[in-house]
């Protein structure tokens, strides 16, 4: 059930709030430029590993989990793929 909870309270526009605020609240920091030196790649793998266990929840809960299954199966942004990562208005693009 605890998977469903967190389901429920986690929403695209709720997460996307609290980086704003995060981003204003660090202001003038670049707040995304700082968080990609001061943690590398230790987020990101981090972050994966998260997304592995909300698997292990999902599916121990019934979920089949497809989803999220193909998005970890993807291949990785290597490194020169990710420099033209751009956050612009609290939305991702690659260009």
């Amino acid at each position: 059930m605890a998977g469903k909870a967190a389901q429920a309270a986690t929403t695209a526009d709720g997460l996307l709030e609290i980086w704003r605020s995060l981003e204003q609240a660090a202001l003038p920091l670049d707040f995304a430029a700082f968080n990609k030196f001061h943690h590398g790649g230790k987020v990101r793998a981090q972050d994966i590993e998260l997304l592995k266990d909300c698997v292990k929840v999902g599916e121990q809960e019934g979920q089949p989990m497809t989803a999220l299954n193909e998005l970890l199966a993807r291949p990785r942004l290597g490194p020169a793929r990710c420099k033209d990562l751009k956050v612009a208005s609290g939305a991702a693009s690659i260009g």
